[in-house]
């Protein structure tokens, strides 16, 4: 108090103001940096706490599986979309058949077997060819995500396989370039005819040399034109018969790859229904605790925001009573005394 003695009641008011102004900012640094830390705690409260990382989480899981569920769905439907082109290639194979017409008969079978390609893993190709003179035929599970589809695939080709008699050369037939591979050299198949048949065992020539094989089937029952003796006598007669049966297995080829496609896409449309309640969830979740979140805060800077207005209102009543204070003692003669001269006078004297 001794500091305000003999200072002009300005100076002294200035003074102290100045004093009052460092520690009501200190006050108001302290109060700041403490509701930063409040605002900090309650985020991390909501963020550690928050139920929407474990829901994501299970969001993420659908996801995936419905990606997996859709690549099924796309594989049966192209396969049951080609199965449906096989057949109508098949019935122009027959109408060739019915006419003897071994080259429109030879044209449907290479469409067949270019366009259904090779069968590869997983889901890649479900009825594509495979092995030559091999059927292809497997029970194949598809994961549609609610649901498991059982599959009864076949390769839809005719990719049929001769093996020669004594030596066990393997004869296998190129549709691109329409040869038949025997030893080190491809033989045009229209070169080809042949000299007899009893079942599955074939005896023909080029012209020039002769063999007989063991015919196996691949896929479908129907082999080239030239193994039915070019589509005459009873060749032509085996053949009807032989696409006859490969058109019976494809129909109910594409019928179970129809139901396989309804099963799969039921599955999809369950996860879908899932994906979308998880999601809506998310959502709501998201705006509540967003809303609770916000309204923590909200609380806090009004605490805050109120303890400021009463720190500025209690340094305001302050400032009035040290005003006072320091103002010139009205009664005394003496001009510029303020109540700190006087107390400081009296505390002299004693």
């Amino acid at each position: 108090m001794s500091f305000y003695v003999g200072m002009s009641a300005a100076d002294q008011r200035q003074a102290v103001a100045d004093a009052m102004d460092r520690t009501y900012l200190l006050i108001k640094q302290g109060m700041a940096t403490r509701q930063a830390k409040e605002l900090q705690q309650v985020t991390q409260k909501y963020t550690t706490q928050s139920k929407l990382p474990a829901l994501q989480q299970d969001i993420d899981r659908l996801s995936t599986q419905k990606t997996t569920a859709d690549d099924a769905v796309f594989a049966v439907k192209g396969a049951a979309t080609a199965a449906q082109e096989v057949l109508l290639r098949l019935n122009e194979a027959f109408a060739a058949a019915k006419t003897g017409n071994a080259s429109a008969f030879d044209t449907a079978l290479t469409r067949i077997n270019i366009m259904i390609g090779s069968r590869g893993v997983d889901l890649d190709n479900l009825i594509g060819n495979t092995a030559p003179g091999t059927s292809g035929q497997e029970t194949r599970f598809i994961d549609a995500g609610a649901t498991q589809v059982s599959l009864s695939l076949r390769s839809l080709g005719t990719q049929f396989l001769l093996t020669e008699q004594g030596t066990g050369q393997r004869m296998e037939t190129n549709f691109y370039n329409q040869t038949l591979r025997v030893g080190g050299r491809d033989v045009a198949l229209a070169d080809l005819s042949l000299v007899s048949r009893s079942d599955d065992t074939l005896t023909f020539t080029d012209g020039t040399d002769s063999w007989t094989a063991d015919l196996a089937r691949g896929g479908l029952p129907v082999t080239s034109a030239w193994t039915y003796g070019g589509l005459t006598g009873d060749g032509q007669t085996r053949a009807v018969d032989d696409v006859g049966a490969a058109i019976r297995l494809v129909t109910k080829a594409f019928a179970d790859l129809s139901n396989g496609q309804l099963q799969a896409e039921l599955g999809t449309s369950i996860l879908q229904s899932r994906l979308s309640a998880l999601g809506d969830e998310a959502t709501a979740l998201n705006d509540s605790e967003s809303d609770a979140l916000a309204a923590e805060k909200k609380a806090i800077n009004t605490r805050y925001q109120m303890a400021m207005s009463n720190l500025a209102f209690a340094a305001q009543a302050q400032r009035e009573v040290i005003g006072v204070m320091i103002a010139d003692d009205p009664v005394s003669s003496s001009k510029n005394q303020s109540v700190f001269d006087i107390m400081g006078s009296a505390f002299t004297s004693s």
